[in-house]
């Protein structure tokens, strides 16, 4: 499993930025923000890629453990082997003032370039993070998280390659450029099939980041209902 943070937003006090898991958006961000000499309390971590694990000891694990039951939590994230930084862990909160180094989690963000960082729905946010990224922990796969800054493009975040962000107008042809793509009922809903590279769709609508897609082609009556 890659988990990639994508610093979009550095302010005076403040980092924002996006988690996605496996390439795909999961949830906004908040760290501290950029210095060149680390101060205390104050200081988000380099940019970089490392390994997660669970972390079993320590403050929030305690509270967290108590909170959420030992069915269900089995340990801190803990991003592991960080330069001049210990103890960097993933976890709740929602200003800088809940960090000191760490990555909160939320569902909503403010804008830090005028009014100091927030993210907001952040339990929500974790609880439904958490589980996927402690399973597979737990079931032996090797999960990594990669922070980038200020990324102006989009990136094939399973293999690092840049890619323009396309400007998608509707009423235009397009042809999908992944393996297997999941197409879905609204964004980030039900899923109703998958699409193959190379499908040929038509682009209805546009929507934060989707697309609202006609495929054109031919299938038995065979199959039909």
């Amino acid at each position: 499993m890659k988990l990639t943070v994508v610093r979009y937003a550095s302010s005076t006090d403040s980092t924002l930025g996006m988690l996605l898991i496996d390439g795909v958006f999961e949830c906004y961000t908040l760290e501290d923000e950029h210095r060149d000499v680390k101060k205390m309390h104050e200081t988000r971590i380099d940019a970089g890629t490392y390994k997660l694990q669970l972390r079993t000891h320590g403050r929030h694990h305690t509270d967290y453990l108590q909170k959420y039951g030992a069915d269900w939590h089995y340990g801190m994230l803990q991003v592991m082997n960080v330069p001049k930084f210990t103890d960097i862990l993933i976890h709740i909160g929602n200003t800088d003032d809940d960090t000191s180094g760490c990555l909160l989690v939320g569902d909503e963000v403010n804008n830090n370039a005028i009014q100091s960082g927030k993210v907001k729905n952040s339990t929500q946010a974790y609880v439904r993070m958490y589980p996927k990224v402690a399973n597979a922990l737990i079931s032996g796969e090797e999960v990594t998280i990669t922070y980038l800054d200020n990324v102006p493009i989009s990136k094939n975040l399973t293999s690092g390659s840049p890619t323009v962000i396309p400007h998608i107008e509707q009423g235009q042809p397009k042809v999908v450029n992944t393996t297997k793509l999941n197409f879905r009922e609204v964004p980030k809903g039900p899923l109703l099939g998958v699409l193959n590279e190379n499908t040929q769709v038509i682009v209805k609508q546009t929507k934060m980041g989707w697309s609202k897609v006609m495929v054109e082609g031919w299938l038995s009556d065979r199959f039909l209902r």
